[in-house]
C-alpha cells in the first residue's frame, strides 16, 4: 500500500527526529546571529514577533487537537509539523535571548541568567514530550514573553530603569492572562486539566525574574558593551579616539588582570564604548576601586557618572582619567544607574622609574 504525503514526512520526521531538531537548532542561532544585530531595527522585531506569534498559535493548535475540538479531521495530520514548529519558534526566541542579554552581560555578574537561557536553548530539543503538556507550555511562553518585554518595552519608551522593568512585568502578565483566556475559550478542557499550576508556574517565573532584576543578577538590557579598556593617554581627534597602551603579549589571554606599568603620579584612562538603542537616554557610572587586601574588600576611590544617548552602531563613547594610583589590584566597573554591571576592567598596578614602551592606537 502506497504511503500518502502525510504518511511520508511523519515517517521521516520519525526517523530523523534527533538530528532534525539538532540541525533546527544550529540553523537557527546561526540565523539570529546574523539577524539580530540590533534590538531597535525593524527585522529584529518582526523576527521575535513572528517567533512569539507562531509559538502562541502552535500552542493553541496543540490544545485544540488535545481537547478534540478539530473540525476539520486532515489537520490531525499535522500534529508532528506543529510540535516542532512550537519547538523551532521557542528555540529561536532562547537563541534570540542569548545572544542580547550575552551581549549585555558582565558573565562575573549576570552568569546565572545568562547559563539559565543557554540552558534553556540547548535543552530545547529534549522538551519536546513536555511541550504537549499546557501548563509546561504556558511556563516557557510567559518565560519568553517576560524576556522579550525586558527587551522590547525599554526601547519603545526610551527610558531603562525600575518602573520601566516593573512596566515591562506587567505588560507581559497582561498578555500572558490574555493568551490564557483565549485558549481556555476553544480549548477549555485543557486549561481545566493545569489547573492551577498553570497561575502558579507563571507567577513562579514573576517573581524569580522581579528577584534576579533587584539583585542586579539580570543583565542591564537593552545596553551592551561594544569596547572597554585601560590606556596611558586617550585623545579624541574629530571623530576617532587615539590610545596608548602598552604591548600585549600571549601572556595577557592568560590572567585576569593584566600588568599595567606606571611611574608614580602618572594617570591612567579608562575608554568605553556603550550601544543603546535609538534615542534612549540614560546614565552610565565608572568606578575606580582597588582592591584591600588587608580587608578583603573592594574600595571605590572615585565615580564619574555621564549621560548616554542611543543610536549609534558602535556604541556611546566616553573615557575617565585618574591618578595617584598605587601598586596592587585595581578595576574599573561600567554599571547603571541602579548598580547593573555593564563590563569591567581588572589590572594589577607596577611601579616603575623606567621608560614604559607604548604603542598608538585608534578607537572609532
Amino acid at each position: 500500500m502506497e504511503l500518502t504525503f502525510f504518511q511520508k514526512v511523519k515517517e521521516f520526521f520519525k526517523r530523523y527526529e534527533r538530528h532534525v531538531s539538532s540541525g533546527a537548532l544550529v540553523v537557527g542561532f546561526v540565523i539570529d546571529s546574523f539577524a539580530l544585530q540590533r534590538i531597535d531595527l525593524p527585522q529584529t522585531s518582526i523576527l521575535l514577533f513572528a517567533y512569539l506569534f507562531i509559538s502562541g498559535f502552535g500552542i493553541t493548535l496543540l490544545n485544540l487537537f488535545e481537547s478534540k475540538r478539530v473540525i476539520w479531521p486532515r489537520l490531525y495530520n499535522f500534529h508532528p509539523w506543529i510540535l516542532s514548529a512550537v519547538q523551532f519558534a521557542f528555540g529561536g526566541l532562547f537563541s534570540g535571548f542569548v545572544l542580547f542579554y550575552f551581549r549585555s552581560a558582565s558573565l562575573g555578574v549576570s552568569f546565572l541568567f545568562v547559563a539559565l537561557l543557554a540552558s534553556l536553548l540547548i535543552g530545547n530539543e529534549l522538551f519536546k514530550q513536555r511541550y504537549a503538556r499546557v501548563g509546561f507550555q504556558m511556563s516557557i511562553y510567559f518565560f519568553v514573553l517576560f524576556s522579550f518585554c525586558i527587551l522590547y518595552v525599554p526601547v519603545v519608551v526610551k527610558r531603562m530603569g525600575d518602573l520601566v522593568f516593573i512596566g515591562s512585568g506587567v505588560v507581559s502578565l497582561i498578555l500572558m492572562t490574555l493568551f490564557v483566556l483565549f485558549v481556555r475559550r476553544v480549548a477549555p478542557i485543557q486549561i481545566k486539566k493545569g489547573g492551577y499550576s498553570v497561575w502558579l508556574s507563571v507567577f513562579a517565573i514573576y517573581l524569580i525574574i522581579h528577584v534576579f532584576y533587584f539583585l542586579n543578577i539580570l543583565p542591564p538590557i537593552p545596553l551592551s558593551l561594544k569596547a572597554m579598556g585601560v590606556y596611558h593617554y586617550i585623545e579624541r581627534v574629530q571623530d576617532v579616539y587615539i590610545v596608548q597602551s602598552e604591548k600585549e603579549t600571549f601572556k595577557n589571554f592568560f590572567t585576569l588582570y593584566d600588568p599595567i606599568h606606571i611611574a608614580k603620579g602618572d594617570p591612567l584612562y579608562v575608554y568605553s564604548s556603550v550601544f543603546a538603542p535609538t534615542d534612549l537616554q540614560t546614565k552610565i557610572i565608572y568606578h575606580w576601586q582597588y582592591y584591600d587586601e588587608k580587608d578583603k574588600a573592594w574600595i571605590t576611590t572615585g565615580t564619574l557618572a555621564f549621560p548616554i544617548v542611543g543610536g549609534r552602531d558602535g556604541g556611546y563613547r566616553g573615557y575617565s582619567v585618574k591618578d595617584n594610583f598605587f601598586p596592587g589590584k585595581w578595576r574599573i566597573s561600567l554599571e547603571t544607574e541602579r548598580g547593573q554591571t555593564i563590563g569591567r576592567v581588572r589590572f594589577t598596578i607596577i611601579e616603575t622609574s623606567g621608560s614604559i614602551p607604548l604603542e598608538t592606537g585608534v578607537r572609532s
